[in-house]
C-alpha cells in the first residue's frame, strides 16, 4: 500500500568528495544534511528511511567522513522535523505589571516561575513583576 522504495542506479559508485578535501567544512555538512533531508522526504516508512540512512552513512564513511560528523548532521535534520517550533507572534506583546511583596528568596523563585509560565503559555504577554518590601494603598504601581 503506497510504499516508496529507492532504486540505486548501476552507475552509482558511492563517490562524494573526500572529507579531507580542501573545501570548507560547511560544504561537507551541507552535503550530509541535504542527502539526509532528501532521504527523509522520499522514504514512506521508518524501515526504508533507516536502510537508506545506513547506506548513506557507509558511503560517506568510505569517503573519509567521520561517524560523529555524519550522525550530528543527520540528527540536526531530524531535529528540524521533530522539535516543536516556537509560535510566531503576529500581535504586539501586551505588558502586564504585577506588584508582589518581597518575602526573601521565595519571592524571587516565585517571580521567575510566574514569568516562565506566562512566557510559555501566553507568548503574546510580557509580565513584569515588581517586588516591594512594603505595600501601601497609595503605591504608584497599584
Amino acid at each position: 500500500l503506497g510504499k516508496t522504495f529507492t532504486k540505486i542506479k548501476p552507475t552509482d559508485k558511492g563517490l562524494f568528495y573526500n572529507y579531507n578535501s580542501f573545501i570548507p567544512d560547511k560544504f561537507k555538512q551541507n552535503l550530509i544534511c541535504s542527502l539526509a533531508f532528501r532521504i527523509y522526504k522520499i522514504a514512506s516508512n521508518y524501515n526504508i528511511f533507516h536502510d537508506n540512512i545506513k547506506r548513506l552513512s557507509s558511503k560517506l564513511h568510505m569517503n573519509g567522513f567521520p561517524k560523529r560528523v555524519v550522525d550530528e548532521c543527520i540528527g540536526r535534520v531530524l531535529d528540524n522535523f521533530y522539535t516543536p517550533k516556537a509560535p510566531l507572534i503576529t500581535v504586539p506583546r501586551q505588558e502586564i505589571i504585577m506588584v508582589m511583596p518581597y518575602l526573601g528568596r521565595m519571592s524571587i523563585v516565585l517571580k521567575r516561575n510566574i514569568c516562565n509560565l506566562v512566557r510559555k503559555f501566553y507568548p503574546s504577554v510580557e509580565v513584569k513583576i515588581i517586588l516591594q518590601t512594603w505595600f501601601s494603598k497609595f503605591s504608584n504601581y497599584v
